[in-house]
């Protein structure tokens, strides 16, 4: 549903099941490519909608996807943006930012090129309320 390169690591949230009937889970990893992954989270289908948030916006020749989730004090953020001329005068961009609290205390940036995102095409229409 969405992989991203952040060298040497990969970032990657996996779906079960079938979100449009409401028995879809989600999982999330993040970690080296071939070994034991640094962090693991999921849902069953009846957590999915208590664990996870996602959000989609689109403009004229782009569009912007995220899914949250917290694990303990620590709120994670999954996203992908991109536009035709890039996103807000900038490149596109992808990745993972971790905050805990309101203090944001890592930006971990995957190289856009390698992203694959699916957020939108799995998760729209599905009792994971999308957030304009």
């Amino acid at each position: 549903m969405f992989a991203c390169e952040a060298k040497p690591k990969i970032a990657s949230v996996c779906a079960a099941g079938n979100f449009k009937v409401q028995t879809g889970s989600l999982i999330y990893r993040f970690g080296k490519f071939g070994e034991k992954a640094e962090l693991v989270y999921g849902s069953s289908p009846a957590t999915v909608t208590s664990r996870f948030d996602y959000q989609y916006d689109s403009w004229g020749k782009g569009e912007e996807t995220s899914l949250k989730f917290k694990v303990g004090k620590f709120a994670y953020v999954v996203h992908h943006a991109h536009g035709a001329f890039g996103v807000d005068g900038g490149a596109n961009r992808a990745g993972v930012w971790v905050s805990r609290g309101m203090e944001q205390v890592a930006d971990i940036e995957c190289d856009e090129t390698s992203t694959v995102n699916r957020l939108y095409d799995e998760l729209n229409g599905t009792n994971l309320d999308r957030k304009p």
